[in-house]
């Protein structure tokens, strides 16, 4: 199983490239403005993220989401971005 992650503010990776592969989640931040690879690095517990979780191609924003990556495996695997 496949999860995709990116965002809308990445120049390296735009964000149809990011989610343009098949996966069983899709996630593209909308805030904050990662680039490249800064999503990796933040490790703040901040609960002020937006991203758009994409399921059979529609986009379902989601505000007040937790920064790290592990919130969006937990949010993929539970359907509960705190586990």
């Amino acid at each position: 199983m496949w999860t995709l992650v990116g965002s809308d503010a990445d120049e390296l990776v735009i964000p149809e490239s990011a989610m343009g592969m098949r996966a069983a989640h899709r996630f593209l931040y909308v805030r904050p403005a990662y680039t490249h690879d800064s999503s990796v690095h933040d490790g703040s517990d901040a609960t002020n993220a937006t991203w758009r979780e994409i399921k059979a191609g529609a986009a379902v924003l989601r505000n007040g989401a937790p920064h790290s990556l592990r919130a969006i495996f937990l949010a993929a695997t539970t359907g509960s971005p705190t586990g």
